[in-house]
């Protein structure tokens, strides 16, 4: 999986621009390179959205407390996690309700929804 970041800006004096163009252009290569290397082997690949991937708990709690060097995330339950395992969590998470749940018929996915008491 792939967090989409969406393209470079380009503000600046001329190098500027031209590096963050050389750097893009590289992004690409990349992952077409993994994308070929994954295709070959059957592996499927996606973009993710990484929007609140690390501000939010994988276990659907809200919000996280980070630490002061941002490496550490605490829950509002108490639990401590690193901040990168947790957001590896929400954008498999993602991957897995776009891929997975959303092309079943309500009913169906209503099964694998979690329930409130």
């Amino acid at each position: 999986m792939f967090e989409y970041l969406g393209k470079l800006n380009s503000k600046g004096n001329y190098v500027r621009k031209m590096r963050i163009k050389l750097q893009y252009w590289a992004k690409q290569k990349i992952h077409e390179k993994v994308c070929d290397i994954a295709h070959s082997y059957g592996i499927r690949v996606s973009w993710i959205n990484p929007k609140n991937s690390s501000a939010l708990a994988f276990v659907g709690i809200g919000k996280v407390i980070r630490s002061n060097k941002k490496d550490i995330c605490e829950f509002t339950t108490g639990k401590k996690y690193h901040a990168d395992l947790n957001a590896l969590y929400n954008i498999g998470a993602r991957y897995f309700i776009r891929e997975i749940l959303n092309p079943l018929s309500e009913k169906e996915r209503s099964q694998y929804q979690a329930k409130d008491r």
